[in-house]
C-alpha cells in the first residue's frame, strides 16, 4: 500500500493490543458484495501486521499482546461440528489470550471436543479465559479464571467474560456476571495479584451496563488508577466508549473486517485534555486510553462504523 493511503500512524504507548472478535471462522476472509477488498482481511494479514508490530514494539521498549475475543466458530465450511479443521489453524496463531463467546457453546459436541484434554483449551496453557463460564460436570472453569499477561515492562491481568448467555447447551455452566464479581475468586485476583492494569475480554455489547458493572467491581478493589481495557464484541459493530478517565470499551467488528489497536500509558495523565494519540509513545506523555481501529490497513481506522446485519440462526 502506498505510504499516502495512511491517514494516521499507530497511537503506541506502554501497552498494546493487537485485538480481533467475531471471526466466525472467516479465516480467510470475507470476500461478499457488501465488502470492499480493502475490508477482506485474513488472518495471515492479522498474522503478518502482528509479527511487524511485534518488531517495532521490541525496538520500542513497549509491550504488545494479540487477544480474540470469542465467537471462533459458525460462519463458513471451516466451522463443521465439531470444528476439528478449524482449530489446527487457530493453533497456528500468536494468541496472548482468548476468550469464548456464546457460539462456542450452543452444541455439547464442540465443548467437548474444545475442551478435551490436550485439546483446544488446553493448548493455550492457561491463556484461554472463561471467567463465568464453568464446566458442568466439574464445576470448574472451563479455562482460566485469569491470566496475569507479563510483558517487557508491564503486567497485564486478564478475565474473560461472556454476557448472561442462558441458551447454551448443557455441559457448560456461565454464571450470571453479577454473581461472578462477587467471588472471592475475583475478587482475590484483584486484590492479591501484583499488576500494572486490567484487561477484560467480554463478549458482549460495547455498551453492555454489565461492563459498567465490572468496572465498578474492578474500582471497587483495585481503585481509580488503574488502567482497564474492556476489548468487546457479540454485536458485530466497530465501536468505542469510553468509561472515565482511565477505563474504556473497544469493540473491533466481525468476520475480519477490523483489526482493533488500543493502547495507554501507565503513567496517571494530568488531564484528560493532555491526551494525544499521534503523539504517544512507550513510557511518554502519560495519555489517557488511546485508540485506533483498522481493517489490515491504517487508512480504514477512519472508515465510517457498519451496521450489523440480520443475524443468521441468531449469528451474535
Amino acid at each position: 500500500m502506498p505510504a499516502t493511503d495512511v491517514v494516521s500512524p499507530v497511537p503506541w504507548n506502554d501497552v498494546n493490543f493487537l485485538i480481533v472478535t467475531d471471526v466466525h471462522s472467516w479465516i480467510a476472509g470475507h470476500r461478499h458484495p457488501d465488502h470492499t477488498l480493502a475490508l477482506d482481511a485474513d488472518y495471515g494479514h492479522v498474522l503478518s501486521l502482528h509479527e511487524r508490530l511485534a518488531e517495532v514494539a521490541a525496538a520500542r521498549g513497549c509491550d504488545l499482546f494479540l487477544v480474540q475475543n470469542g465467537d471462533l466458530n459458525d460462519g463458513t465450511g471451516f466451522s463443521r461440528t465439531p470444528p476439528a479443521v478449524l482449530v489446527p489453524l487457530l493453533q497456528r496463531m500468536p494468541f496472548d489470550a482468548l476468550t469464548t463467546g456464546n457460539h462456542e457453546l450452543y452444541e455439547n459436541e464442540n465443548i467437548d471436543y474444545l475442551a478435551q484434554p490436550g485439546g483446544f483449551i488446553d493448548s493455550w496453557n492457561g491463556s484461554f479465559i472463561t471467567s463465568n463460564t464453568l464446566d458442568a460436570a466439574t464445576g470448574e472453569h472451563l479455562g482460566s479464571s485469569h491470566k496475569l499477561l507479563v510483558g517487557r515492562t508491564s503486567r497485564v491481568l486478564a478475565f474473560g467474560f461472556l454476557y448472561d448467555m442462558r441458551d447454551h447447551a448443557d455441559h457448560v455452566i456461565v454464571t450470571r456476571v453479577e454473581e461472578a464479581v462477587q467471588q472471592a475468586w475475583f475478587v482475590d485476583a484483584l486484590t492479591a495479584t501484583e499488576y500494572d492494569a486490567v484487561l477484560f475480554l467480554t463478549h458482549m455489547d460495547f455498551k453492555d451496563p454489565l461492563v459498567d458493572l465490572l468496572l465498578a467491581a474492578t474500582r471497587a478493589s483495585a481503585g481509580a488508577a488503574v488502567p482497564v481495557l474492556f476489548v468487546t464484541g457479540h454485536s458485530h459493530v466497530r465501536a468505542y466508549r469510553d468509561l472515565d478517565t482511565r477505563a474504556a470499551s473497544f469493540e473491533a467488528g466481525r468476520y475480519l473486517d477490523t483489526i482493533g489497536f488500543a493502547s495507554f500509558s501507565l503513567s496517571p495523565p494530568p488531564s484528560v485534555a493532555s491526551s494525544s494519540a499521534a503523539a504517544a509513545s512507550c513510557g511518554g506523555g502519560g495519555s489517557a486510553l488511546l485508540r485506533v481501529a483498522a481493517a489490515a490497513r491504517d487508512r480504514l481506522a477512519a472508515a465510517p462504523r457498519r451496521a450489523a446485519r440480520p443475524p443468521l440462526r441468531g449469528l451474535r
